[in-house]
């Protein structure tokens, strides 16, 4: 466990993040270099992205904190700098007191990024459907697919 990137105690967002946006073909996908002894090592060599670029919306589900802030804010500033056609909406559920300011920070800074807070998670998970998408349908998102 050790070895996979943003475990270890604490969240880190940024690892997801490009996962994210490999799979969607928005970044080069890493692949195993070719001889045995670099896979022996684990290095990998960025080789163009194979799969088409699809248009995206990724949910993310947190409990507010995140230990690598610096590298989630250039993961979405590259994002958005290249254009990607994908919109992340942090979903924080943390009924203690976690001010989840990185998430606020990166929803004011990126026109790709929204957040939810929910404090109550029995009360979220009871919403009709309408309040549900109401809480969950936020401007930007709605604003998103006409940009």
């Amino acid at each position: 466990m050790g070895r996979v990137p943003g475990r270890n105690g604490g969240t880190d967002c940024s690892h997801v993040l490009e996962r994210n946006l490999h799979h969607f073909g928005w970044l080069p996908v890493p692949v195993a270099k070719q001889g045995w002894l670099s896979r022996f090592l684990g290095q990998t060599v960025e080789h163009p992205a194979k799969r088409p670029r699809k248009r995206s919306i990724t949910l993310f589900i947190t409990d507010g904190e995140n230990y690598d802030a610096v590298r989630t804010d250039e993961v979405l500033r590259a994002s958005q700098q290249r254009g990607d056609d994908v919109y992340f909406l942090f979903m924080a559920a943390c009924e203690h007191d976690v001010d989840c300011k990185v998430f606020t920070l990166v929803a004011h800074s990126y026109q790709n990024t929204g957040l939810v807070v929910i404090r109550d998670l029995a009360a979220f998970v009871d919403l009709s459907d309408d309040a549900l998408n109401t809480k969950l349908l936020v401007p930007e998102l709605i604003d998103w697919p006409r940009k």
